[in-house]
């Protein structure tokens, strides 16, 4: 009797323990030491299981040493469950200091980027109402000049004035790309498309942009980091790729949003996908990302060209953001 119930608790103990075992499996990334114990612990198991007729049936006889060794069973069988519910509370302690630890990288990329922005907004104000105001005001000093007829002179000031006023333009622009007012004031959509539209007046390459975002506002930090990596990959695309056209689709469904963006260029060089190629600015583009915890992946774009797709929350405007917005 006592033989049955003891081999009865081992049988339990040990199956419990096989699959606590195999069940861990993946959280091991298929490690193959764990993956051997694991499939010990089923074969004993099912040795176990394949005793219990024999002892119901009386082909084991109760004796002394085989009522201990038994028990010994039964004590092997509870260290291992007890053993291995501590591994998965390891595991999961594991698990836990990895969320963690991720979730610290997210802040402090977050923190960096928006250091980042705030010294661009900085710069930016610098420029438009500091030297800004001063080519102004040269401007309107070369105009005054009176070259009295010389036809020299005439032109040396028309010149002047012409450099002035591509100094004045430039200026403007340097400060609208480091810290877009358009994204400020209007959201992620009218940004991008402000911004291709002063790329498509070169007539060389044609921009589609759509989506379904329309005007709505998300959280001032998605929507800078989204900016800066669209711009990127236009960017990229003008450099790298000799495309005669760019595709954007910016998505808004279930709490993400969802981008894809392609041209019909070269593509990228052969190796290593994105990762092999980070002169062209993609590991800053996977940086801005995860500060979002978005993800961005190489897309089937047909036998030519350039796709990839981005996914990221679509955290929304809160209204305490409007003051750092201003």
């Amino acid at each position: 009797m006592y033989l049955k119930i003891a081999l009865l608790l081992s049988v339990v103990m040990q199956v419990a323990t096989a699959l606590l075992a195999v069940g861990l499996i993946k959280r091991t990334r298929f490690n193959i030491s764990w993956i051997l114990i694991s499939a010990a612990l089923l074969m004993m198991a099912v040795r176990l299981v394949y005793e219990i007729p024999q002892v119901v049936d009386g082909v084991i006889v109760e004796s002394t040493f085989g009522l201990a060794i038994s028990w010994m069973g039964v004590a092997i069988s509870l260290c291992l469950l007890i053993g291995i519910i501590f591994i998965n509370k390891i595991f999961n302690k594991l698990r836990d200091a990895d969320t963690l630890r991720n979730e610290m990288d997210r802040k402090v990329l977050d923190a960096i980027i928006k250091a980042e922005e705030s010294e661009r907004k900085r710069i930016a104000k610098e420029l438009h109402d500091g030297l800004g105001p001063l080519l102004s005001n040269l401007k309107m000093s070369i105009s005054a000049l009176d070259c009295n007829g010389d036809h020299g002179q005439q032109e040396m000031i028309t010149g002047m004035k012409q450099v002035a006023n591509e100094s004045i333009a430039a200026v403007r622009e340097i400060s609208n790309n480091l810290s877009p007012h358009v994204l400020e004031n209007f959201g992620l959509m009218s940004a991008v498309k402000a911004f291709a539209g002063k790329i498509s007046e070169s007539k060389v390459i044609s921009m589609d942009i759509d989506g379904n975002i329309g005007e709505k506002r998300f959280q001032s930090s998605t929507e800078v980091a989204l900016y800066r990596v669209l711009c990127e990959l236009i960017n990229n695309t003008l450099i790298h790729s000799e495309a005669s056209a760019i595709r954007m689709r910016l998505t808004l469904a279930g709490g993400y949003l969802f981008i894809h963006y392609s041209d019909n260029g070269k593509g990228l060089p052969q190796g290593g996908g994105m990762t092999g190629h980070q002169g062209m600015g993609f590991s800053n583009i996977m940086s801005r990302l995860k500060a979002i915890d978005g993800r961005i992946e190489l897309s089937d774009n047909g036998s030519r060209g350039f796709a990839v797709s981005i996914t990221c929350p679509a955290v929304p405007f809160r209204s305490g953001e409007k003051e750092s917005r201003t």
